[in-house]
């Protein structure tokens, strides 16, 4: 079998390097950070159809659990878990879910069971990928399902099945899937993990050379030991931009617990068009990503960079081990891998809400508890220069686990404005999330949907929707129980782990022919006990009317006085200021506003101390609000 990384060119790029940048771009780029690069190329494995179509209830035998995501936080871990006992132990609170105050729920369109009987992974690790006509792929550990949209299977097989062809070395220990469909190409990219042990160990990338994923697909191995040392490759994301598809992955170390046995995380920077075609892939590996010496850990791909003349994609990543953090390490590579141009630089922002470890949780009538993980970010998109992102996190006072959304600007980089979505008495964790707009500029809808459970309710399946018109706050809907659970999850016996596998992640995606169709795969508790896989179509209708209010402030002023208005759509205003006689004295602003929260900003310092008003007109002069101001 031919080599299949040809090393072609070894940078690295330390802090003198970084600086360097800075000089010349201060804002993408900040020091104290440090990285290296790998150029590669690699061949084709395979092209074909491999494994046969299994009958659902043939059942696989998995003999492994899947590796847990690594991380050195177990110390924290039994912290934030001694809190949660210490809080109820003083204080039991019961309710309703904690909802926002407005009414966006999605609906319901078509549910099902999505997992079949031969799969039965530890734990689901669910993803979702759909077509614009309508073909769905739904992995999970350890298989790949076809379906159409009413939930009939058009292909099933495992993983192992599924990629069986020439593959040396190839078992049945295959895990951790993620699939992705590319609007552009209008074809799907899936990439699973081999193995956990470093001379084992090895990834699956997967080209269908189709629309039709039950068809040939085109496969490349990337190398779960890329260092060639004692790591093995652990915990993949992807994402897809006009031109390439990224793969991060974290690197963990042999024979150590899986906790403490993080390394550091990298970056594939792989051409897709060569993928589709069974072409030689071109790629680029970032490695020892660090800030201030020290690896950053678990980087997540941000979705939705299908802009052809933006050549910048993102990635985020916390501190997810820390009981209480509010950093964000926005990672950047700007330029194709095919260029020869490509680089990293990294930006630290802030959060305004904090976000720490989430504890362990609860289930009921006494069962075992489930795993939360860390609070590693997990799902992110880009529209209209904006980035959104969720990751699970600790909620207090009552040391629950909830939501942790935030929201910024790529282009101003100012604070991240976050919330969370939690509950009193219920446990959420485990997000994903999807855009879920109308692709207007100042649109950033999307739906987010996790997991739940409480000492009162089953493990299932919820979903939030989210919008934010421009300048105004984020609105989200109360959360949508999509899938209840029917029993508690008892998969491992309690001798031998103290909380249950709960699942790594969840998947979302919208359906890109039909804006307002959301597809999601989420986990429940099955009538086994076991982690059962659910899929949703969610069908989303963006109800916010924004009032058009008229505010001023400081009211009295002296000097500067700043009027806001709220404009549910793109209009013409004509904003008046008037004596206390009704005379024109001053035009404060007449053009087009933006959609949301409008501010301007005027100087009434040199008028007379007494009684004015400011009128604002629509387009036609016919309707106008009113405020009177002191000077």
């Amino acid at each position: 079998m031919q080599n299949l990384c040809m090393f072609e060119l070894v940078k690295l790029r330390y802090f003198f390097i970084a600086f360097c940048f800075i000089s010349l771009n201060k804002i993408n780029a900040q020091s104290n950070f440090s990285y290296k690069e790998i150029n590669m190329k690699t061949s084709i494995l395979q092209c074909g159809n491999f494994g046969e179509n299994t009958n659902e209830i043939v059942q696989f035998i998995i003999a492994n659990e899947a590796p847990l995501p690594g991380g050195n936080y177990l110390e924290s871990k039994k912290i934030v878990n001694k809190q949660r006992q210490e809080y109820y132990r003083k204080l039991y609170k019961s309710g309703n879910y904690k909802t926002t105050d407005d009414e966006l729920l999605p609906e319901i369109d078509t549910s099902f069971d999505g997992q079949a009987t031969g799969s039965r992974g530890i734990p689901n690790d669910n993803h979702i990928a759909v077509s614009n006509e309508g073909k769905i792929i739904s992995v999970q550990n350890s298989s790949i399902r076809v379906l159409d949209e009413f939930g009939k299977t058009l292909m099933f097989k495992s993983l192992y099945a599924f990629a069986n062809g020439k593959i040396l070395g190839f078992t049945n220990y295959c895990y951790d899937p993620k699939v992705l469909y590319d609007p552009i190409a209008d074809r799907f990219i899936l990439f699973f993990l081999h193995e956990s042990k470093v001379i084992s160990s090895f990834g699956v990338i997967a080209f269908s050379k189709t629309n039709d994923p039950t068809g040939e697909w085109n496969y490349y191995k990337i190398p779960g030991n890329p260092l060639k040392n004692d790591k093995w490759s652990d915990y993949p994301i992807l994402s897809l931009s006009k031109d390439e598809v990224f793969l991060t992955l974290n690197l963990l170390s042999e024979n150590k617990d899986w906790r403490d046995g993080f390394n550091q995380s990298v970056i594939w920077q792989i051409s897709k068009n060569e993928g589709y075609n069974g072409d030689t892939l071109v790629q680029k590996m970032y490695y020892d990503i660090k800030f201030k010496s020290k690896s950053i850990w678990s980087i997540c791909p941000v979705q939705g960079n299908f802009d052809s003349t933006i050549n910048e994609n993102y990635f985020l990543s916390v501190r997810p081990g820390d009981l209480e953090n509010d950093t964000l390490f926005l990672h950047k590579i700007s330029n194709t891998v095919k260029s020869g141009k490509s680089t990293y630089s990294l930006k630290i922002l802030k959060t305004d809400k904090k976000y720490g470890l989430p504890p362990a949780v609860p289930q009921p009538k006494g069962g075992d508890t489930l795993q939360t993980n860390d609070c590693r970010v997990l799902g992110a998109i880009l529209h209209k220069n904006k980035i959104q992102y969720v990751q699970t996190t600790v909620i207090k006072p009552y040391f629950g686990s909830g939501i942790f959304h935030g929201i910024f600007d790529i282009k101003t980089l100012n604070t991240v404005k976050s919330k969370y979505i939690s509950s009193d008495s219920i446990d959420y964790a485990y997000p994903s999330i999807c855009y879920a707009g109308d692709g207007s500029n100042s649109d950033q809808s999307s739906v987010i949907t996790f997991s739940h459970v409480s000492s009162k309710s089953f493990p299932g399946t919820s979903a939030v929707f989210h919008t934010k018109a421009s300048n105004l706050i984020s609105k989200f809907s109360q959360v949508l129980k999509v899938k209840d659970g029917e029993a508690n999850i008892e998969r491992l016996p309690s001798s031998q782990v103290k909380h249950e596998r709960w699942g790594d992640y969840t998947g979302i995606q919208r359906q890109f022919s039909k804006p307002n169709i959301i597809w999601l795969a989420g986990s429940y508790g099955n009538k086994s006990q076991f982690n059962g896989t659910w899929i949703g179509k969610l069908r989303v209708i963006d109800k916010v009317e924004i009032e058009n209010i008229l505010k001023t402030y400081p009211n009295p002023s002296s000097s500067n006085i700043t009027i806001g208005v709220n404009c549910d759509t793109e209009q013409l205003l004509n904003i008046q200021l008037f004596n206390d006689k009704g005379k024109i004295i001053a035009s404060v602003f007449k053009g087009k506003s933006a959609v949301g929260y409008n501010e301007f900003i005027f100087d009434i310092s040199m008028l007379s101390h007494g009684f004015y008003y400011v009128r604002v007109y629509d387009e036609t002069n016919s309707k106008y609000y009113s405020e009177k101001i002191i000077r």
